[in-house]
């Protein structure tokens, strides 16, 4: 009998461990201030993991000139970007070591040190968030790419309040093209 109480136990803690998982992300992505962010697809398509975009993002590299917090930043350390809407697009206009009071015009979006380059007068710093990979229905790689290459290819971004961030929809010149849902 203890045996299988063990197993239950197992189950229940693995399947609790998922629908947490899936609850944080929909928290994210029903409940987050949406910014776009211009990005670059590249690679869509895997043989191992199907069709799906990775994407870079003009926030993801920063000066190191422009936000001198970033200096003092490590491989792997937690950054929080705060970000601006300046004309269609979302663009960072701060740098912190912990999550700061959002201001009414900015979101805060969670990130982590990536890599970096500090030398010189254009040092960079490589911040992921997350949201670098984007999967597309099966077969569909291809006519993304397609896409991409008639014009600007865009992400609509889900930040919560924690700084956390989900993809919300891909966006063609403007308009959804893959919008993301539960199911």
């Amino acid at each position: 009998m203890n045996q299988s109480k063990a197993i239950l136990i197992i189950v229940v803690v693995l399947t609790l461990t998922l629908v947490g998982m899936i609850a944080k992300k929909q928290y994210t992505l029903n409940t987050g201030a949406l910014v776009v962010l211009k990005t670059t697809p590249v690679d869509p398509r895997s043989l191992f993991r199907g069709d799906y975009v990775r994407l870079n993002y003009a926030i993801s590299r920063l000066n190191v000139n422009q936000f001198p917090l970033l200096h003092e930043l490590e491989e792997h350390d937690p950054v929080f970007v705060a970000l601006k809407k300046q004309g269609v697009f979302w663009q960072p206009i701060a740098v912190f070591k912990s999550m700061p009071e959002a201001e009414n015009d900015t979101v805060v979006i969670k990130g982590y040190i990536n890599s970096s380059s500090r030398g010189g007068w254009n040092a960079q710093v490589s911040i992921r968030y997350g949201i670098e990979n984007y999967f597309v229905p099966e077969g569909e790689g291809r006519d993304l790419e397609g896409l991409r290459n008639q014009g600007n290819i865009s992400m609509r971004i889900a930040v919560d309040g924690f700084g956390n961030s989900g993809i919300k929809a891909v966006l063609l010149n403007g308009e959804s093209i893959y919008v993301e849902a539960l199911f």
